[in-house]
This record gives structure tokens, sequence and C-alpha cells, in this order.
């Protein structure tokens, strides 16, 4: 079973470009990925990933990134009501410029954004194994 989830980044204060990612999309894993990439190299994969698209998963096992090897597929609003183009979508994470991590679930109210500046930041958060995978906060 995948766990899908949407990447963006952030490109101005009211602007993202995101791509799908089917598997490994737990924050326990993303958020972590996602922090200790920079900016620039996560705008740079969804920019190459999207018109494949999107990513089969972030890293594989030889450690690079998996396309999907599909259509052409962008998305462009993280806030968006419609957001859930694809089905099965449960997370949904933007690398902001500032290179902090914002991330929800699916299925949280648009305030229930969590922000994380660090790798540090992480250790509290997911440290109870499967608060988030395996059925809380949901």
């Amino acid at each position: 079973m995948s766990t899908s989830a949407c990447i963006f980044v952030e490109t101005s204060e009211t602007e993202h470009i995101g791509i799908y990612c089917h598997y490994d999309g737990y924050p326990s894993a993303k958020v972590e990925e996602l922090i200790r990439m920079d900016y620039d190299d996560v705008h740079a994969l969804i920019l190459k990933s999207g018109i494949s698209g999107g990513l089969r998963c972030l890293r594989s096992i030889n450690g690079k990134p998996e396309v999907l090897g599909q259509e052409t597929a962008y998305y462009f609003d993280p806030y968006s009501g419609c957001l859930f183009f694809k089905e099965g979508i449960e997370y949904i994470y933007i690398k902001q410029k500032d290179g902090t991590v914002k991330w929800r679930a699916r299925h949280e109210p648009d305030d229930g954004w969590q922000t994380f500046t660090n790798y540090d930041d992480l250790g509290a958060t997911f440290s109870e194994v499967g608060e988030y995978e395996h059925g809380g906060k949901r």
C-alpha cells in the first residue's frame, strides 16, 4: 500500500509549483528528506519530474528519485480546496524559500499546517512512532 503526497516549492509569497509523489508520503520520512534537501534541489526536482507525471518516490533504493513516467502534471495551489486532483493523496508538503518545510495531512483544516525549520525540530514531533502513520491525527 502506498502513501501518496504532493510536494510543492514556494516560488513567491503567493505562488507555488508542485508534483504528485506516489510512495513514502508519511511525514516522519518526507519532512526529514525535504529539510535535508536544499531549496534549489527540490525546485529543480519538481520541474524535472513534473514532465514525467511526478515521482514514484523521492529516494529509491539507489538513493535517486524515480519518476512515474506518465503525462506531464504540475500543481499550483497547495491551499486550494480542490487540491486533491488525484485520488488518495494523504499529505501536502511545501519547501519554502527560506528552507523551512510546511506540511499537513490532507484532511486537516487550512490552519492545520505545521512548520519545521531544521532537522532538530523533528525529534520531538515524530519520536512517538506512528502518531500520523497509524491512525492518529488524521
